[in-house]
C-alpha cells in the first residue's frame, strides 16, 4: 500500500478514485470513475517525490525553496496538459482535461485496459518477444506515434517498457508523457528530470549537456527494443561513457530469437553514445 497516495473514494472533480495504478518520481496515476457518465479514466496527479507530502488529500509543500520549485513544476504540468490534449493519434494515450485541486493538479486521460509492455515480457520464459513478427506488431505503431510526436515539435524523454501499453485488442499505446518537452536548441537536462537510467542516453544524465532532441527518444526507443529481443536492457549509457572499453554487446549476440541483420544493426545504431551517430529522427 502506498501511504502517500489518494485513498479509494477520494474525489477529483466529478471523479471518484478507485485505485492506484502506478507511481513514479513526479506523480501517481489512479483509476477514476464518474458515477454520472459511468466513464472510467486514468488520473495523473502531480506529486514530485522529495518536495511534497500529504495531509489527508491535500498536498503539503515544505520550505520556501520547495514551494518555488513546486510552483514551477506545476505550471509546466498545466502547460503540458494543454499541449498533450491537442495530440490525436491512435497509439498515443488521449489527454482530455485538467483539474486543479488539493494544492496540485490532475491530468485526465483515457483509461486503457491491458498490460504494460514490461508486464507482457514477464509472461515469456526468455523475457523477450517470441518472434520478429510480434516485435513489428508492437513497434511499428509506436514508431508511427513517436514520429507524430516529433512532427508536433515535442519529445517524450521517458520511453521504456513501462511506458508502452498493449490494450486488450493488441493495440500498443505510448503513455506517460510526464517528462516530455518541446524541442529547442537550448533544451538542457534538468535536475528535476527523472529518466529510467537503463533507457536514458548520456545527454539525459548531464546538467547543461547537449540539447534534447528526437535523437534522445531514438536512444530510449532503441534500448526498449533491445530489451524486448534480448530479454534484458543494454549496458547503461551512464556506465558506458566512463570506461575505456565500451561494455555494449551488439544485439545480434544477445537476441533470444533469430533476427534479420538489418534490424539488429538498426537497433545498435540507435544506441550509439554520440547523439550525432544515431538516427536524427524516426
Amino acid at each position: 500500500m502506498n501511504v502517500t497516495a489518494l485513498q479509494p473514494g477520494s474525489k477529483v472533480g466529478g471523479y471518484e478514485v478507485k485505485r492506484l495504478l502506478g507511481a513514479g518520481g513526479f506523480g501517481m496515476t489512479y483509476e477514476g470513475f464518474n458515477p454520472i457518465t459511468r466513464n472510467r479514466v486514468a488520473i495523473k496527479e502531480l506529486f514530485p517525490k522529495g518536495i511534497v507530502s500529504r495531509q489527508g488529500a491535500t498536498i503539503i509543500i515544505g520550505d520556501q525553496r520547495d514551494r518555488q520549485v513546486f510552483q514551477s513544476v506545476l505550471k509546466k504540468f498545466e502547460d503540458s496538459t494543454t499541449k498533450l490534449a491537442q495530440l490525436s493519434h491512435p497509439n498515443i494515450v488521449k489527454v482530455f482535461d485538467y483539474i486543479p485541486g488539493n494544492n496540485t493538479g490532475y491530468m485526465m486521460m483515457e483509461y486503457i485496459e491491458g498490460d504494460i509492455l514490461a508486464g507482457r515480457l514477464e509472461k515469456f520464459p526468455s523475457r523477450a518477444l517470441p518472434s520478429e513478427a510480434e516485435f513489428a506488431r508492437v513497434f511499428q505503431p509506436i514508431l508511427d506515434a513517436l514520429a507524430y510526436v516529433h512532427a508536433n515539435n515535442l519529445i517524450h524523454r521517458d520511453i521504456s517498457p513501462d511506458n508502452i501499453m498493449i490494450d486488450r485488442t493488441g493495440r500498443p499505446v505510448l503513455i506517460d508523457f510526464g517528462a516530455f518537452k518541446e524541442m529547442d536548441q537550448t533544451n538542457r537536462a534538468s535536475t528535476l528530470m527523472v529518466a529510467r537510467e537503463a533507457y536514458a542516453p548520456p545527454e539525459q544524465g548531464v546538467v547543461d549537456g547537449i540539447a534534447h532532441m528526437p535523437y534522445t527518444d531514438v536512444y530510449a526507443l532503441g534500448a526498449t527494443m533491445y530489451e524486448t529481443l534480448a530479454g534484458e536492457p543494454p549496458a547503461r549509457a551512464a556506465k558506458r561513457v566512463f570506461v575505456k572499453t565500451d561494455p555494449y554487446v551488439p544485439l545480434a549476440q544477445k537476441a533470444k530469437i533469430p533476427l534479420s541483420p538489418a534490424l539488429s544493426a538498426a537497433i545498435d545504431r540507435c544506441l550509439r553514445l554520440a547523439a550525432e551517430e544515431r538516427p536524427q529522427s524516426i
